[in-house]
């Protein structure tokens, strides 16, 4: 056999797994060897290894290992791979949107409790309201997707104005926070903010502060809360809003007059 054949530990060391992850790929039959040597010792094939990467790959979007052992052949050519990357991507989209804004929410909870004597819920909800932008509605939509409850109680909520309004507001959430994904992963590669590859972000940049306002929503970013600066958790996001926001001015200055 021409293919170099790595061991179990090789493979576990190569690639940053433990060697009983392995073992147990190979017992729950998404990762077999392709060569049993002496004394029944696991050696690896080049293939072998490129499958381990597709189910970390997985694994780390999701899947579950009975779901990859049901899908085995599944994403083996680029056509399902893509479509498969961007389902997730918008499962995580919509995801971490609502976590921030949850998460900013909590931020502001903490700030405004931290001198508080007494507990005051009615007061916590009104400003987790404020943070949801639901305004009465909040609560009421909170529950429109827990079991039992009809998918159509926003008809009975809101009128066509009002949903309209809330649809902007969702689309407006997810265009500035991919606009900020997309910008963080050129920051990270050093791309210079002057650099052709951001143009695109630097246009779509210029049109959402034109259209929609600041950059981002005030309440769908971390928030100066009144913490001291030995906060690390607000130092880093809060570090990380500015160094993303100068960074897209300055890529939408570099166009100058161009629309």
């Amino acid at each position: 056999m021409d293919d170099e054949l790595t061991t179990i530990g090789e493979l576990a060391d190569r690639v940053g797994v433990t060697i009983r992850a392995l073992q147990y790929y190979d017992q729950a039959g998404i990762l077999k060897p392709s060569v049993k040597g002496v004394r029944n010792q696991r050696l690896y094939s080049s293939s072998d290894v490129e499958e381990l990467y597709r189910i970390l790959c997985l694994k780390f979007m999701g899947f579950s290992i009975d779901e990859i052992k049901q899908r085995n052949c599944d994403y083996q050519d680029m056509v399902s791979t893509r479509a498969l990357i961007a389902e997730k991507t918008d499962v995580m989209e919509r995801e971490f949107s609502e976590l921030l804004k949850r998460f900013t929410a909590l931020k502001n909870l903490a700030a405004v409790t931290r001198n508080d004597e007494e507990v005051n819920w009615t007061r916590y909800a009104g400003i987790i309201e404020d943070f949801q932008d639901e305004g009465k509605c909040f609560w009421q939509l909170s529950c429109i997707y827990e079991d039992g409850v009809p998918t159509d109680l926003l008809s009975e909520l809101r009128n066509a104005e009002e949903i309209e309004q809330e649809r902007h507001r969702q689309q407006t959430f997810r265009d500035w926070h991919e606009l900020i994904a997309d910008a963080i992963v050129l920051m990270h590669e050093g791309v210079p903010c002057d650099d052709p590859r951001c143009r695109g972000l630097a246009l779509q940049y210029r049109e959402l502060t034109t259209d929609r306002g600041q950059f981002p929503p005030e309440n769908h970013f971390i928030l100066s809360d009144g913490t001291t600066e030995g906060d690390k958790a607000h130092q880093v996001f809060g570090g990380l809003r500015n160094d993303v926001n100068l960074y897209l001015q300055q890529a939408a200055a570099s166009l100058g007059d161009v629309h």
